[in-house]
């Protein structure tokens, strides 16, 4: 949409312009009408006159108050639409075509909930790019961008194959919602999406390479919260990260501790 939203007073402007062209439009028709009715002299009487005039009155008004009508709705619609994709826009992010932070976090809170009223089992998911800053200081900032839009293309596939609500949470870290998987089976998936990962090339103005990511997960206990959720699989992600990056590392609960589950 290239058109810019409305302001209240281009409304106002509008509406104002609709009258005029209607009453401009209203009163000539309505005698030019008489007049090829009846001929200039206009020879009936004047109660006939008068009914016949008050009617193509109400024709002509009820035709252009409906084109007028439509005109607004369609500008209404035309509206409505931009203001749907500027509200899209606000929740995706611009690089990699995945859900942004606010929009993750939205879809994921409602997805979370639902599944804890379907009692079904909920993981969290942190994925990190390892050692970002430093291709970011080899290769070049534009070089950074199109590893973050490849690991984008992998995730957005994973997604799909798997249902899961996927996003970017911010510069290298990702986040993902797992919902009516066992954790055994989450780990696995996991493990599933490190590899792809680490098997995706990235090139750019010569320059070719691969990166690896490290995966924190967390295990729902049916009534935390998404932060909550999340901030498990954040203190999971950097246990993984702490042990030597490129590994899956999993927290069940506040009580059992990590389990750092490292696949090389």
């Amino acid at each position: 949409m290239n058109d810019p939203l409305m302001t209240l007073g281009d409304v106002y402007r509008r509406t104002v312009r609709d009258v005029a062209i209607g009453l401009v439009l209203t009163v000539p028709l309505v005698w030019l009408a008489y007049a090829y009715l009846f001929g200039p002299e206009g020879n009936v009487s004047s109660l006939y006159a008068t009914g016949c005039v008050a009617l193509l009155g109400t024709l002509a008004s009820i035709g252009i108050g409906g084109a007028m009508s439509l005109r607004s709705n369609l500008l209404q619609q035309k509206l409505i639409a931009t203001q749907a994709e500027l509200l899209r826009l606000s929740r995706v992010d611009q690089l990699t075509g995945l859900l942004n932070r606010r929009g993750f976090n939205e879809v994921a809170a409602k997805a979370l909930a639902e599944a804890y009223d379907r009692h079904l089992p909920a993981i969290g998911l942190m994925m990190d790019i390892d050692r970002f800053k430093g291709i970011n200081d080899q290769y070049g900032h534009d070089f950074g961008d199109a590893v973050l839009v490849e690991i984008g293309d992998v995730l957005k596939s994973f997604a799909k194959e798997h249902s899961l609500v996927i996003g970017r949470h911010g510069g290298e870290e990702f986040a993902a919602l797992l919902l009516g998987v066992s954790p055994s089976d989450a780990v696995l998936l996991a493990e599933q999406l490190r590899q792809a990962c680490g098997q995706r090339e990235v090139a750019r103005n010569g320059a070719l390479t691969k990166v690896t990511v490290s995966i924190g997960l967390a295990v729902s206990k049916g009534s935390e919260g998404l932060s909550k959720v999340l901030g498990l699989a954040d203190e999971a992600l950097y246990r993984a990260k702490r042990a030597g990056r490129d590994q899956v590392s999993v927290r069940y609960s506040d009580t059992i501790g990590v389990s750092a589950l490292g696949f090389t």
